[in-house]
């Protein structure tokens, strides 16, 4: 792809703090294609979320491992995704995007 553009494979790396970002960025990208429920959705509207979620994995194989791996950095953007879900409880109070959200990942690791 270098080649395409005529630039230096590594030269990438003049406009990123590194491998991490990169990635990191990927996953912002990713994660934005996801339909969360709004405010106050009960469990029923989880299946809207189970959908885009599947059709995002059916799109790039490969981002379930990414989002996953990146959970556990700090102030990834997974992270700050799931901050901009857990302020949406279910009309109980429980957070069922962010639970609906993290059994999937596991059941797609399984």
């Amino acid at each position: 792809m270098a080649d395409v553009l005529g630039v230096a494979t590594m030269s990438l790396y003049q406009h990123v703090a590194g491998r991490d970002a990169i990635l990191d960025g990927i996953v912002e990208k990713l994660l934005v294609q996801i339909d969360v429920p709004g405010e106050g959705a009960g469990p029923e509207s989880m299946h809207g979320l189970a959908r885009s979620l599947f059709d995002l994995g059916r799109r790039h194989p490969n981002c379930v491992l990414l989002i996953a791996t990146s959970a556990g950095t700090k102030d990834s953007a997974f992270q700050r995704w799931e901050a901009t879900v857990a302020p949406a409880p279910g009309p109980d109070g429980s957070q069922h995007a962010q639970m609906a959200f993290r059994t999937y990942l596991a059941y797609a690791l399984a």
